[in-house]
């Protein structure tokens, strides 16, 4: 909308312990977990109207063969080793078993539900042969404790010492991250770099492209975050142009890589629209520390924010202009010095909204256009159309002309947060065509398999970053509201199903 070439791609992480543990719980193969879960979020991102150019996933052979060639070449450059480590194995099962397969005491803080790589409680990092009392979890209920040994193997470790002084002179310009993120980062680099490693025991992932490693693959850490460059090479490939992945990746002067998290949210959809929601986790994302989605916050922000300071704005403006201009945009008369500062704060507005979202503030940027929907309904208290319209129907009209400009440039500036209510806004405001593009799940397909995508194509309009030019006589649709209330026991409501998970 404002012009920029941007490129969001991104995908399901195909492999890794989770998918394996949930293929073993349920008896079915991990390929068949992964596959229905990535089903699921194409179909939730299509519902939230997360607009992905490409939303893949890690097991396509381009990823494969992508991810075993960043190994080969930092084996070339002796950017990896190998090195013996200490492993849990279980004889039950006759395996070693991966950090997410094990769960004990946390060595640190004693919590007894740690996991062999991680304690939730405290957050500290573990190594799995530290767990006090070590469980497998492949036990079956009622089935006694599994036999686990130490025993040791070998991997291929990343060099990342090497990489320290290049990663903090990357850090030193990085000033659109967030403090928190940026924080964190540091605070890994002051504590000085250790080698990693990259492989582990597995037969679910991507095999490691040297001879006498068999059953062992390239770890999830390693390979899915280097699904964000594969991703891109295969947009470029189905655009029917391979090289255009370069502009993002190889000049690097005026190019800026961001990383979001999925969240599950197929429940949600089930029961709300989506609009609510994007509302809230943008209004909330973490920009100086961790936030909490609260279902609580969730009602708050709807009723308070979104219906009763700008749903309902927009709803009474365009009714009452729809009752009484003939259903269409009236034509103004001379405009004073409060019509003239509220159009120009809107328009103005473009350029601190736009700003904010480049150093990716979203919390900031909803608060400027909060600010303004608030200003535009204390513009239309203090001129009162549907009292000035008895008496002066030329005032009411520059009125509702003013308060509609300004409610089209609302549309635009909430449109990165509530794509789907300002589409509905922009159609009531007697626009043609819609604001949104098209998202479809595509099929790809590939020389041993076929794959499912999601991709998108963007909207034929000419709707742009920029203030209205919503005429006068502009023939209008039927208002009707742009969100539902809820009632504030849906709160406890979905606290207490919460509960029973």
């Amino acid at each position: 909308m404002n012009g920029n070439d941007v490129l969001m791609v991104s995908g399901s992480d195909s492999h890794g312990t989770p998918v394996t543990i949930t293929a073993d719980e349920e008896g079915i193969t991990p390929r068949d977990v992964f596959e229905r879960s990535h089903a699921l979020f194409l179909e939730a991102w299509q519902k939230l109207g997360i607009t992905f150019d490409l939303f893949t996933h890690t097991d396509t052979e381009n990823h494969w063969a992508i991810s075993q060639d960043f190994f080969k070449v930092l084996l070339e450059k002796k950017f990896l080793y190998k090195a013996t480590e200490k492993q849990l194995y279980c004889e039950n099962d006759a395996r070693f078993l991966p950090d997410r397969y094990i769960t004990g005491e946390c060595p640190i803080c004693h919590f007894p539900r740690a996991r062999g790589d991680q304690c939730d409680n405290c957050g500290n990092v573990l190594d799995a042969t530290e767990i006090i009392n070590p469980q497998c979890k492949l036990a079956k209920p009622g089935e006694p404790p599994h036999r686990l040994i130490v025993r040791e193997t070998e991997h291929f470790y990343l060099d990342l010492p090497a990489f320290e002084k290049r990663l903090q002179e990357f850090l030193e310009d990085k000033t659109y991250w967030k403090p928190n993120v940026t924080t964190f980062v540091r605070n890994w680099l002051t504590g000085g770099l250790h080698g990693r490693a990259i492989t582990r025991d597995l037969d679910w992932g991507i095999p490691i492209p040297q001879p006498g490693y068999a059953g062992k693959c390239i770890y999830v850490w390693f390979e899915a975050v280097i699904g964000y460059y594969s991703a891109s090479v295969e947009w470029a490939k189905d655009r029917g142009t391979p090289d255009k992945w370069k502009e993002w990746w190889t000049k690097a002067d005026n190019v800026r890589g961001y990383y979001f998290v999925a969240v599950w949210i197929n429940d949600y959809l089930k029961a709300y629209d989506p609009d609510p929601l994007r509302f809230l986790l943008s209004a909330n994302m973490p920009e100086f520390a961790d936030t909490d989605f609260t279902w609580k916050e969730f009602v708050r922000r709807n009723n308070d924010e979104l219906i009763a300071n700008w749903g309902n704005l927009a709803n009474r403006v365009l009714t009452f202009t729809y009752k009484n201009f003939d259903q269409s945009v009236p034509t103004p008369g001379e405009l004073n010095d409060a019509d003239r500062e509220l159009i120009g704060k809107s328009e103005a507005a473009f350029a601190s909204v736009g700003d904010a979202l480049d150093r990716v503030r979203f919390k900031e940027a909803i608060g400027i256009t909060i600010e303004l929907a608030r200003d535009a309904n204390k513009y239309i208290a203090d001129n009162a159309p549907w009292f000035t319209i008895k008496t002066d129907r030329a005032r009411a009209a520059t009125t509702l002309y003013v308060a509609l400009r300004v409610i089209d440039n609302l549309k635009t500036l909430f449109y990165p947060f509530l794509p789907f209510s300002s589409n509905d806004l922009h159609r009531q405001l007697g626009y043609q065509g819609d604001l949104l593009g098209k998202l479809e799940v595509k099929t790809f397909e590939e020389s041993t398999r076929a794959h499912k995508a999601l991709v998108y194509e963007p909207g034929d309009n000419s709707q742009k970053w920029a203030p209205s030019q919503l005429a006068p006589g502009q023939r209008l649709g039927e208002p009707k509201a742009l969100f539902k209330k809820f009632d504030e026991k849906i709160a406890e409501e979905e606290k207490a199903k919460l509960g029973k998970q």
